[in-house]
């Protein structure tokens, strides 16, 4: 009974899967699949290899496996989801295995991004204008309330915004009554993804307290603005020079007016901030020629100087 606990354990099914996998690779290098490293992944019952070599070698033999065994075809279903490049295989097996809506629904729950294929999985090309409107409505609609519920993630903030502008579209909404706040977190994802991706143009210390929004969490307006002020020169020249930079200035106008409208609201009156001495002496070594204003006047100012 020793022996079995000690084969079940977490650390010997971690060292039973790298072997699997350097198995798999050294085979692949020699013969058309891992037809050793199958058979040991169905002896060990390793049902995350069975389901990575078989999706890659044979899927009527991987399909075999989910009609045989409920466990395993949960186990497949959850990898595939998992697995960008399987995911699918999720939504073939849906329609062939006939998964109930429960076990559909506690697939998906770590995946929210995902759930609304689902709302267009009824429709074909033969459903009504009607049908597709109502149902990119939903959309919508949940993408929205889930991009309120993202506050801490921003690469799923995008993806809802994304969504929701482009649910929005597909249905014909008109922009009269356009949620201001999706397409404004979508704005502010666009440029947090264009700080990023001028990283190496700034001129701020990489683990200094301004740094927000640089990996998962969601930057502010104020944030962007903040970090682009600092790259401006060569972001503009860049997507100029790709023929794209008519979003880039649109999403920057945006992006300000997000800002100032942020620091009125919280009590903070810009025109003295402009007016500084500090923010207008052009009298510096800095290569902006704008020096940053007295430490006093703290992240109000230095955000004024962005601006």
């Amino acid at each position: 009974s020793t022996t079995v606990a000690d084969l079940q354990s977490a650390e010997m099914v971690d060292i039973r899967h790298k072997v699997l996998e350097h198995l798999a690779e050294a085979e692949g290098r020699l013969f058309p699949g891992p037809q050793g490293a199958l058979f040991l992944a169905e002896e060990f019952e390793d049902f995350t290899a069975m389901v990575k070599f078989l999706a890659a070698t044979d899927h009527e033999r991987l399909e075999a496996y989910m009609e045989r065994s409920a466990r395993f075809r949960f186990h497949a279903l959850r990898q595939f989801l998992e697995t960008k490049e399987l995911r699918p295989l999720f939504f073939q097996a849906l329609q062939q295995f006939k998964v109930p809506q429960a076990t559909i629904e506690e697939l998906l729950a770590p995946h929210p991004e995902l759930s609304w294929t689902m709302d267009l999985a009824a429709l074909s090309d033969t459903s009504s204008e009607a049908d597709w409107e109502t149902a990119l409505q939903l959309v919508e609609r949940r993408a929205v309330k889930r991009l309120q519920r993202e506050a801490g993630n921003a690469a799923r903030r995008d993806v809802f915004a994304a969504l929701a502008v482009l649910s929005r579209a597909a249905a014909g909404a008109s922009d009269a009554t356009e949620d201001c706040n999706v397409s404004d977190q979508a704005c502010i994802g666009r440029l947090q993804a264009d700080c990023q991706r001028f990283d190496e143009a700034l001129r701020i210390d990489p683990h200094g307290p301004e740094q927000r929004g640089r990996s998962g969490s969601p930057a502010s307006a104020e944030d962007c603005i903040f970090e682009l002020a600092e790259c401006m020169q060569a972001a503009a020249s860049t997507l100029r020079a790709e023929g794209c930079e008519g979003r880039f200035f649109a999403d920057v106008a945006r992006g300000v007016r997000l800002t100032e409208r942020g620091l009125c609201e919280r009590g903070i009156d810009l025109e003295p901030l402009f007016l500084c001495d500090s923010v207008a002496d052009a009298s510096t070594s800095r290569s902006d020629g704008i020096p940053p204003p007295p430490a006093t006047l703290g992240r109000p100012a230095t955000v004024a100087r962005a601006l």
